[in-house]
């Protein structure tokens, strides 16, 4: 079944569709399925070996052989090299040239090995001194730091001493009990931002006193 467009061509299988861009026209070819039989009219046909042009044939030979002896020429050529670089090769003249550049190679790869553990023994000498220096230096600071610590406790410890002179005892309770109520007290004053305390006094003045008398 063909469906024919403008350009576009849908055939069942066993058909070959041949789309011409051309014009609107659409050829199609068909062909027989494999297991139909061959055709009656060209059951007994024997085909008729196709003339060639004779000239064109010994042109062709020509071209041939020609081809052939550059190829076996190149061929032999390849060869003949190959056997002249295995007969250098196998040559005790090469063999010695060979064994001493690798003589010299082993020589001046160890040469070179020397110089590298030298320069890694330099390097390493370097960092150990670099590595001992450090741990120096953060020892120090520690010890000064500890020093530092125990400077700032000692302070502290001598402070807090002073004001323990100040520090009521259980001995000195009832005696600091009556001390606070015989004294009077007086809370009505003002405190600007600075922590100042403007205090009244009898005579009419004002007095100012600083946070620490607080």
């Amino acid at each position: 079944m063909v469906h024919s467009f403008a350009t576009r061509v849908v055939v069942d299988e066993g058909a070959r569709a041949i789309v011409c861009p051309f014009a609107n026209l659409n050829q199609v070819r068909w062909r027989k399925r494999r297991w139909v039989p061959l055709t009656p009219s060209k059951l007994f046909v024997v085909r008729q070996r196709t003339t060639q042009n004779v000239e064109e044939y010994e042109e062709l030979k020509k071209l041939s052989a020609n081809y052939r002896t550059t190829l076996r020429s190149i061929v032999s050529y390849l060869k003949m090299e190959r056997l002249a670089k295995l007969a250098v090769l196998t040559d005790q003249s090469h063999i010695n040239q060979e064994k001493e550049r690798l003589d010299w190679c082993i020589d001046e790869n160890n040469k070179f090995n020397k110089l590298s553990a030298q320069l890694r023994t330099t390097r390493d000498n370097a960092d150990k001194v670099k590595k001992e220096e450090l741990q120096l230096q953060t020892l120090v600071e520690l010890e000064e730091k500890q020093q530092q610590t125990q400077r700032k406790a000692r302070e502290q410890l001598l402070s807090l001493k002073v004001e323990s002179a100040h520090f009521i005892s259980p001995d000195k309770v009832e005696s600091a009990i009556e001390s606070a109520l015989s004294q009077r007290s007086l809370f009505n004053f003002a405190i600007d931002l600075d922590g100042n305390r403007y205090v009244d006094q009898s005579d009419g003045n004002t007095k100012v006193l600083p946070p620490s008398n607080v």
